[in-house]
C-alpha cells in the first residue's frame, strides 16, 4: 500500500521528471527509482503516470480547500481570488506543467485520462467562489470556467514575474468577456472590475520540494 511519505515522493520525481523530459519519454518504473519508491507500491498506488498527474492535482485542491474564501465581493471578485490562488499553489511545477499540457495536446487519450481531473478541479472553483456547481447556474458557469481557465494556464505558464500580474491581467479581461458572451454567467447582472486577492501573499505549493527538483 502506497503510504504519505510514498506519495511525496513519487510526486518530487515526477514533477522533476516531467519538467526536464517531455511527458512520454519517461516511464513509470524511472519515477519508481528516482523517488526510491518500489515500483510495484507505485503501480499499486496510482496505475500510471496518469494517476500521479491525478495525485498533484488533487494536492492542490485540498490547498484551497484548506483556506477559507472570504464571504464579501462579487462572485465574480471570488472567482477570481480563487483561480488565482490556485495557479499561486503551482508555480513551482510551471516547467512540468508546460510538458503535460503539450503532451495533452498531442495526446488525445491522455487528454481525455485527465478529462475528469480538470472537471473536478473546476467544480471545486466554483464551489469555494459560492456556486453551486450542480445548479443550473452552476452548469452554464462551468462550462464558462472551463473556457477561462484553458485560456488563462497559457499565460500563465509562461509569466515569469513574481507577482504573476500578466496572469491576472488575462484572467480578469477572460472573466469580462465571458460575462459579455454569457450574460448571467454566475447569476450577475453584470461584473465589476477584479479585485487582486492578495493581503497574505502567494499561496505556498503542496510540492516545494518538487519545485526545486523541477
Amino acid at each position: 500500500m502506497v503510504t504519505k511519505k510514498d506519495t511525496q515522493a513519487a510526486l518530487k520525481a515526477f514533477l522533476g521528471l516531467l519538467a526536464a523530459t517531455p511527458y512520454h519519454a519517461f516511464s513509470l518504473q524511472q519515477v519508481a527509482e528516482a523517488s526510491g519508491v518500489p515500483a510495484g507500491r507505485l503501480i499499486a498506488g496510482f496505475g500510471s503516470k496518469a494517476g500521479l498527474v491525478e495525485a498533484y492535482f488533487a494536492d492542490i485542491d485540498a490547498v484551497l480547500l484548506a483556506e477559507p474564501v472570504e464571504a464579501d465581493g462579487s462572485v465574480r471578485d471570488r472567482l477570481f481570488d480563487v483561480i488565482m490562488r490556485r495557479f499561486d499553489a503551482m508555480q513551482g511545477e510551471r516547467a512540468a506543467l508546460a510538458n503535460l499540457r503539450k503532451a495533452m495536446r498531442k495526446d488525445r487519450c491522455l487528454a481525455l485520462r485527465l478529462a475528469p481531473v480538470r472537471l473536478r478541479s473546476a467544480r471545486i472553483v466554483l464551489a469555494l467562489a459560492g456556486i453551486d456547481p450542480d445548479s443550473r447556474r452552476g452548469h452554464v458557469s462551468l462550462a464558462g470556467l472551463a473556457v477561462i481557465l484553458s485560456r488563462t494556464i497559457d499565460v500563465f505558464l509562461a509569466d515569469e514575474t513574481a507577482d504573476l500580474s500578466p496572469t491576472m491581467k488575462a484572467l480578469d479581461a477572460h472573466l469580462a468577456r465571458a460575462d459579455k458572451a454569457m450574460g448571467r454567467l454566475c447569476g450577475l447582472s453584470r461584473w465589476t472590475p477584479c479585485r487582486r486577492r492578495s493581503k497574505d501573499g502567494p499561496t505556498p505549493s503542496p510540492n516545494s520540494g518538487a519545485s526545486a527538483a523541477a
